[in-house]
């Protein structure tokens, strides 16, 4: 798998699903996040990604949402003409 991607066996990671990646991910970043340090989500996610994060707030970490107006990915326009 990992030649697939061009990594190192150590530097991937494989599981059951997405949701469960993401929770191990944001607690393995647990240790590394404190106060000021903040995490950015969009009312456009689903709860899998929002939720492991969310749970950092209690050890300090501010969740900002950013607020998208649109679902149909016009957004991303904005950004790019930054």
């Amino acid at each position: 798998m990992a030649g697939l991607i061009n990594a190192d066996p150590d530097e991937i990671t494989i599981g059951p699903s997405t949701t469960l990646n993401l929770y191990v991910l944001a607690q393995g970043l647990r240790h590394l996040l404190r106060p000021p340090d903040e995490i950015i989500v969009t009312n456009q996610d689903h709860e899998a990604n929002i939720g492991c994060w969310r749970r950092l707030a209690e050890h300090g970490v501010r969740i900002r949402e950013w607020q998208i107006g649109k679902a149909d990915g016009s957004w991303i326009c904005l950004i790019l003409k930054r």
